[in-house]
């Protein structure tokens, strides 16, 4: 059999570590999204899409 050679499925921690909550205070830094956050995500061409679970949506840009 052949060996399948595409790209491994992205795990909710991987899609959380691709997106952050904007900062709370002015030049403060984004905040972090925890794996266990995490409700839903969907993976596209250039970006993740993560929804949390009190509802929020947030996008993120894929690393090169």
């Amino acid at each position: 059999m052949a060996e399948d050679k595409s790209p491994a499925a992205l795990t909710a921690a991987q899609a959380a570590k691709m997106v952050f909550r904007p900062p709370v205070e002015e030049g403060g830094k984004p905040v972090p999204i925890k794996a266990n956050e995490v409700l839903s995500f969907a993976e596209h061409q250039e970006h993740v899409v993560v929804v949390t679970t009190d509802g929020q949506k947030f996008i993120g840009r894929k690393s090169a």
